[in-house]
This record gives C-alpha cells, sequence and structure tokens, in this order.
C-alpha cells in the first residue's frame, strides 16, 4: 500500500515539474543526469521516512511495552521470557525499502524522459 502512495504522490510531483526538468534538459543536462537527480530526491525522502519511522516505532514500543509491563507483579521474570526478534524486523524494514526504491524508480525514469521540446513550447 505504501509502495502505490509513494508512486501515485511521485507521479505527481513529476506531472508538476515536467517544464522545470524541461529546462534542465535545454540547459545541456541528459536523461539520464535528470534520471538520477530526481532518483536521489526521492531516494532522499524514502530513507528520511524509513529511518524516522523506525525511530519513532522504537520509542512507541519501548514505552508501550514498560508501560504495560511496568504494572505487572511478574515484571522482573518478563524480560528473560521476551525475545525481540531482530532478524524478522531487519526483513521487514530490508522489504520495505526495496518497495519504496522501486516506487522511486517509475516515476523518476518518467522524469528523464520528459519531452523537452513539448514542454519548453506549452511555457
Amino acid at each position: 500500500m505504501a509502495m502505490v502512495a509513494i508512486y501515485l504522490f511521485f507521479g505527481s510531483a513529476i506531472r508538476e515539474r515536467k517544464p522545470e526538468y524541461a529546462i534542465i534538459r535545454a540547459v545541456g543536462a541528459t536523461q539520464k543526469q535528470v534520471y538520477s537527480m530526481v532518483f536521489s530526491e526521492f531516494l532522499g525522502l524514502v530513507l528520511a521516512a524509513l529511518s524516522l519511522s523506525a525511530l519513532l516505532g522504537i520509542i512507541v514500543g519501548y514505552s508501550t511495552t514498560f508501560m504495560i509491563l511496568g504494572i505487572s507483579p511478574y515484571a522482573p521474570l518478563v524480560p528473560l521470557s521476551i525475545a525481540l526478534p531482530f532478524a524478522g524486523l531487519l526483513a521487514i524494514i530490508a522489504t520495505e525499502f526495496v518497495a519504496l526504491v522501486v516506487s522511486c524508480y517509475y516515476p523518476a525514469r518518467n522524469a528523464g524522459k520528459v519531452n523537452m521540446l513539448e514542454e519548453l513550447r506549452n511555457l
């Protein structure tokens, strides 16, 4: 679901900025340079979102665990019986990262394929 939402958001950003990409191409940038510029911009947004969501998830998880298990009479025994699934969490984050990078690829590729003459004529 995040992949589709990111794809739609980045796709609409590309459609709104087509004249800018056409001007960049007119100045002398190649399709590959425009693609790499847009892809790196989108990838920065994805990395920021993933790191912020992981940080907030850790904080909320820790505070919730502390509040729920801190009131239990068996609280000293709980850390011995609960194991954190770090491998599962890393697999989920890696899968999400791959999905979001793929959703960044197609809009960036479309930005590189902007028809410079058509866009500049319509300015």
